[in-house]
């Protein structure tokens, strides 16, 4: 990464616009958007400058650190993970920050540590202390560092830390914080502030949402990795994505027998695809089953004031999920149609001419 490239990152985590930046140096912000395009250099006179405004070293400033002491702080954390002891942790990972002051991992499994230290302590002097020493090496890793992981990384750890105290606004801005990049980290994040803070109402409308777009995003992806496989010839692993996501999608049967019933029907027809390309029988017409079960229950769906997928189950997802990002649209379904393309295949077999018989 050039020098540009580092000053764009590293202003962007400070919040600072091109003009802010160029203000504290003196010069326009059209010299610093000339830097963060390749198109010049900074001066080297303002090299010392540029690292005191970021709270960085110059190797970082040029991109050297990170590259050159990777290694050894991955040496370190692997050390504190397998010493077994919360204060042994931190005496390592206080020595490697001595060595390596500008590391981010370090700070943020510092503070991890010290939250642990927070917890298990005794000594209220030393609680409070360690508590102080976590949320600085947080705040100093979103003030100072260029990476987007490790600030977010540290918003998380941050987050955990107010919520840890009960002071959760704080916590719940410094979730907000974290990039879309990190969604998991965000959403984790957010519902550990809410749920601690007691709130049920607005816990249930949050965890109604995210549980629905991670549930839906989750079997979206398998449906497309079932596909790839198939389409690959790799039938076993086909076979396995497409009964995961059928797995997936039956999660909520308990609650609603019905609930995406149109894609546990795609669901089931892809099974028996790829069972007739495996030359197995058995596992097709077990498959096709399951589709003339799932098809029987289409009408009835399609027919409901509460069509949509997501309006239709409140005991999961509820008018929280906002309408939900799936709709069902099939009115009628004639599965006969579908059956007509497996004839050849099953031939005279008699379990399957029962089946047809009784359509």
């Amino acid at each position: 990464m050039n020098i540009g490239e580092n000053i764009f990152t590293l202003r962007r985590a400070k919040h600072w616009t091109q003009a802010e930046l160029g203000e504290k140096l003196g010069v326009s912000d059209q010299a610093v958007s000339k830097w963060e395009n390749g198109q010049t250099a900074p001066d080297v006179s303002l090299f010392p400058l540029l690292a005191r405004l970021f709270e960085v070293s110059i190797d970082r400033l040029f991109g050297y650190e990170s590259y050159s002491y990777d290694a050894e702080v991955q040496e370190i954390l692997a050390k504190v993970n397998n010493c077994g002891s919360t204060r042994e942790e931190i005496a390592l990972l206080t020595d490697g920050l001595a060595r390596y002051p500008n590391s981010a991992p370090l700070k943020t499994a510092l503070a991890f540590s010290l939250l642990i230290l927070y917890r298990i302590s005794e000594d209220e002097a030393e609680r409070r202390s360690a508590l102080d020493r976590a949320v600085s090496l947080c705040r100093d890793v979103t003030a100072t560092c260029g990476d987007p992981a490790e600030i977010d990384g540290a918003n998380h750890m941050l987050c955990r830390i107010y919520t840890e105290t009960g002071d959760y606004d704080r916590a719940k801005e410094a979730a907000e914080r974290i990039g879309p990049e990190r969604y998991f980290l965000r959403t984790t994040g957010l519902s550990y502030v809410l749920y601690a803070k007691g709130d049920r109402g607005e816990f249930a409308s949050f965890a109604a949402e995210n549980l629905w777009k991670s549930w839906y995003s989750a079997q979206f992806l398998l449906d497309f990795m079932t596909n790839d496989a198939l389409g690959a010839g790799e039938l076993e692993k086909a076979r396995a994505f497409g009964e995961a996501r059928l797995k997936l999608l039956g999660v909520f049967d308990e609650g609603c027998p019905d609930y995406v019933a149109t894609a546990k029907l795609f669901a089931a027809e892809r099974l028996a695809r790829i069972a007739k390309s495996a030359g197995d029988r058995a596992a097709c017409l077990a498959a096709l089953k399951r589709f003339d079960e799932f098809a029987a229950r289409i009408p009835a769906v399609a027919a409901s004031s509460d069509f949509h997928a997501a309006a239709r189950n409140p005991l999961f997802f509820g008018a929280a999920a906002g309408g939900g990002e799936e709709e069902e649209y099939m009115s009628e379904v004639k599965p006969e149609i579908l059956y007509r393309d497996y004839d050849a295949f099953f031939g005279e077999d008699e379990e399957w001419r029962a089946f047809r018989a009784a359509k």
